[in-house]
């Protein structure tokens, strides 16, 4: 097709794209902020603003497609009803020719389409997201002041007083918050405190580095009361990193293509990974914990564990072997375990049920051996009236000197895994916590799968729509413009639904998800090549 032909009717078809594309994104930019400006994150009339101008760009991958098809409709109508078409080709140019410089624009828009979703859009997302959540700091001295706890995840944090400094001295965090009279509590994932922990004074230490914020918590003179076993522990300072969930590395939706492809490499980065990981390196740690006791047993019959605390106590335990937690003598035997104070024994107790549990510190990922004795007798040599009888006895927070599993917390999921698969035949534990994180890390390369597929088929629905709009505008020229354009919008919805149903279909590990994807755009091309087909037949 000549030169000026083709110049026409791309300028024709651009006027009208970028028009309806900028009443498209307003409007759709606008229901955007609809949500945060309803919901508790208020906004002043700046935030709303730069909420609205940011939410255009991810709504052009919505905008585009529609307002491509919209601009062949009326562009090609016009064409057609005037005469221009018909004149095309009784010249001698066909269809194909006609219909090339705006397969180009397809093209072209096709590519701005790829860019945006697999690159642009994902960091305006986590930009719309920042605008509606409040500094991490403005929300703690808020708390404190109001006398409310401050609540994150499954922690929260009471003060009477607290002091903001940043950049403070002789420290590398950003922001540091003091505070006095602390009490702190840790929830079960039915809400109730199952670990808390007060402290005459606590220093939190807010960290921000590549895009993520870590808090680091510092009580001092801290006294934990564990209620498992309903007795207080004292510590000289207990410490506890808090990772703030990230928009960037929390949801891949607001991830680009280069993201997305790096957290399939290291999977560990993904918050819910990084959990499963975390409850495998508790069990393998309990599994090389008894290892290590069974050989201690086994080479002198005698195990030694130290208290967490601030008391010194040592603790000689005189046993054969443990099994299933359960400490057992030979012949019958009772466990003894000898109190010792600056090497100076002052209790000795003995029972016939001894169990050994590995427990979390409170507030803290360290883990700590807990010895629970059942129907136990209590004697002191220094005293010469008759023993205590206990019905129940519990010594927490200790631990055994030498543990080699200590770095276990430090390992990538591969590597726990990789360890893991020693243990897995003889411990149902171990292989239920190893399959949970090759789940998480096969449902997370599945979303990464969808999200990548999804963010194609959008891009190349732009192009099908304005070739299928153009192509009813010339087929069904004796109709309305609008009529046409529903022709062309019904099926370009269903293309949409069955993009988003393929691409659930795909998180849920359904492979025929990609079908259904898929199988939205070549509809459209299908409605295209009819007809065209019929088309040029006339």
């Amino acid at each position: 097709m000549p030169l000026l032909l083709s110049r026409y009717i791309l300028i024709e078809l651009l006027k009208v794209l970028a028009l309806t594309t900028i009443v498209l994104v307003t409007v759709i930019a606008f229901g955007a902020a609809v949500k945060p400006l309803t919901n508790n994150a208020l906004l002043d009339t700046q935030q709303t603003l730069k909420y609205v101008l940011l939410a255009t760009v991810p709504m052009m991958q919505f905008a585009l497609p529609f307002a491509a098809g919209f601009a062949g409709t009326i562009v090609l109508h016009r064409c057609a009803t005037d005469n221009e078409i018909l004149a095309m080709s009784a010249s001698g140019i066909n269809y194909r020719q006609i219909l090339g410089p705006i397969a180009a624009l397809g093209l072209a828009l096709t590519i701005v389409m790829i860019v945006l979703t697999q690159g642009v859009i994902p960091r305006f997302w986590a930009l719309m997201k920042h605008t509606i959540v409040t500094d991490i700091t403005e929300i703690f001295q808020a708390s404190i002041d109001s006398g409310q706890p401050f609540i994150l995840k499954d922690l929260q944090i009471y003060a009477q007083r607290m002091v903001v400094e940043d950049n403070p001295q002789g420290s590398v965090a950003d922001t540091r918050m003091q505070l006095w009279r602390v009490a702190a509590a840790e929830l079960d994932d039915e809400g109730r405190i199952h670990k808390d922990v007060t402290a005459s004074r606590a220093i939190v230490d807010l960290y921000r580095r590549e895009g993520q914020t870590i808090l680091k918590l510092r009580l001092f003179d801290a006294v934990a009361y564990s209620h498992s076993s309903g007795e207080l522990v004292s510590f000289p300072e207990i410490e506890r990193d808090i990772v703030v969930p990230n928009v960037f590395d929390d949801d891949p939706k607001l991830m680009s293509r280069s993201e997305l492809l790096r957290l399939r490499d290291e999977p560990d980065r993904f918050r819910q990974v990084r959990n499963e990981r975390r409850d495998l390196a508790d069990a393998l740690e309990t599994v090389e914990l008894r290892k290590q006791i069974n050989e201690q047993l086994r080479a002198g019959g005698m195990l030694t564990l130290h208290s967490a605390g601030s008391d010194g106590r040592t603790y000689e335990v005189l046993a054969a072997r443990l099994k299933r937690d359960q400490l057992s003598n030979k012949a019958g035997l009772p466990v003894e375990i000898r109190q010792l104070e600056n090497g100076t024994v002052r209790r000795i107790f003995q029972t016939d049920e001894a169990f050994l549990t590995s427990v979390s510190t409170a507030l803290s990922d360290a883990r700590t051996i807990e010895l629970t004795l059942l129907r136990c007798t209590v004697r002191e040599p220094q005293s010469t009236g008759p023993p205590n009888q206990r019905e129940q006895l519990t010594l927490p927070a200790l631990r055994l000197t030498g543990t080699p599993t200590a770095s276990l917390y430090e390992m990538s999921a591969a590597e726990l895994l990789a360890r893991a698969a020693q243990f897995e035949a003889d411990h149902s534990n171990v292989a239920t916590e190893a399959q949970d994180v090759r789940d998480k890390i096969a449902k997370l390369n599945r979303e990464i799968d969808s999200r990548l597929q999804k963010r194609y088929a959008l891009s190349i629905t732009a192009m099908l729509l304005l070739l299928l709009g153009s192509i009813l505008a010339i087929y069904m020229r004796r109709s309305l413009p609008l009529t046409i354009y529903l022709i062309a919008f019904l099926p370009s919805i269903a293309d949409l639904l069955m993009i988003s149903s393929g691409e659930q279909m795909l998180r849920d590990g359904k492979w025929f998800g990609a079908v259904i994807m898929w199988g939205g755009t070549a509809l459209l091309a299908i409605i295209f090549g009819r007809v065209y087909m019929k088309l040029a037949r006339n």
